[in-house]
């Protein structure tokens, strides 16, 4: 990979190439800032609403788990995003093309897939999969179709019993480039790189070791 073929860490922190760059650090010669739209709405550690654009270095964000996620690395910028759409006709994510999306990966192809409520458990189904939106819409459609989003219905059901039917797995059923760019705003959290959006819709965040996972 990039980082054996520079001579491991130790090799990129001695080469010349990285001693003439402002990164004080290794990693920022990887970084990949893959964001989301301004004004989309995430969720706090204490349940409350922020926008994208307003997290804070430290801020506390909702993990899926229920527990908390710490947010740094504050990045923001602007250009032309990609709009995705579920066929369950939940609000649209906008994100970066680099974006990484955390989905379900159906593990028997969608004719011999078996469904989690019959019988068979989500991961037995099911494979969890890091996608970038690049390598997403570069699949072929059918196979595009093998791809979902999903929720955290788990943590929803211990606080609001009565959301227990939001759909799991959420299909995508169009992503296209938008024409105009678009502020758009982003950072790392810790433990998983998961947090919440306000609908309780999985994100994952981005930086090195996700930029780097398939050079």
């Amino acid at each position: 990979d990039v980082i054996s073929a520079l001579g491991g860490v130790e090799g990129i922190l001695e080469h010349s190439l990285f001693k003439g760059t402002a990164f004080p650090t290794w990693e920022g010669l990887f970084w990949e800032k893959a964001c989301l739209q301004n004004g989309t709405r995430l969720l706090r550690a204490d349940g409350s609403e922020v926008l994208v654009e307003d997290v804070q270095e430290g801020d506390q964000l909702l993990g899926p788990d229920g527990t908390s996620r710490t947010a740094s690395k504050i990045v923001r910028g602007e250009e032309r995003l990609y709009r995705i759409k579920t066929h369950e006709g939940l609000e649209d994510l906008v994100c970066t093309h680099n974006h990484i999306l955390s989905m379900y990966k159906e593990r028997f192809g969608r004719e011999g897939a078996h469904s989690p409520s019959a019988g068979t458990s989500l991961t037995e189904s099911h494979e969890r999969v890091d996608v970038t939106v690049d390598d997403f819409v570069r699949l072929p459609q059918q196979e595009q179709q093998k791809y979902k989003l999903f929720r955290s219905t788990d943590f929803v059901r211990r606080e609001q019993p009565s959301a227990s039917k939001l759909a799991t797995l959420l299909h995508i059923n169009s992503i296209e480039l938008e024409e105009e760019p678009t502020k758009w705003s982003g950072f790392v959290v810790d433990k998983d790189s998961l947090y919440l959006r306000y609908d309780y819709l999985v994100l994952h965040n981005s930086g090195f070791e996700e930029s780097m996972k398939n050079k």
